[in-house]
């Protein structure tokens, strides 16, 4: 379970100077995301930057910290650049491009967002967001709507 999951990277990461450290802080985070559990998230990604400024995770981190942002801080303008870093990421750069157009939608760069939305499409034809993708464009691109 979540909980269960939770508890035991809770315990690797409390327990200090594991070399599993960095693995159980980004693990934490993931299950945390999952459960919406959005402040203790946030101070996961805080310590993790404090204790690791310069690591090789630090994309995947800031893919973590971009959806933080979106989904809880409604703050698309700060979740931009993280996910513009995460695209680089093979296991993240789906999502990473998706809610990147979703974000310029929200903030207004309606442009760049039917732009970066047609760069996911080309990208992810058969894709997780193909449908609200094109969903987006059309209604970004159909005039009364």
């Amino acid at each position: 379970s979540l909980k269960e999951a939770t508890e035991r990277f809770t315990a690797i990461v409390n327990a200090g100077n594991s070399p599993f450290d960095v693995e159980a802080r980004l693990s934490l985070i993931e299950v945390l995301l999952k459960q919406q559990a959005w402040q203790p998230a946030r101070h996961q990604v805080t310590q993790f930057v404090a204790r690791y400024p310069v690591n090789e995770r630090m994309a995947e981190l800031r893919f973590l910290r971009a959806e933080i942002r979106r989904q809880y801080d409604n703050d698309c303008a700060g979740a931009l650049e993280d996910y513009n870093a995460a695209q680089s990421l093979p296991t993240r750069a789906e999502d990473a491009r998706y809610f990147r157009a979703w974000c310029l939608m929200k903030v207004g760069q309606t442009e760049a967002a039917a732009a970066a939305l047609k760069q996911y499409l080309e990208h992810y034809p058969q894709g997780r967001h193909t449908a609200q993708a094109r969903e987006r464009l059309e209604s970004e691109t159909t005039p009364d709507r």
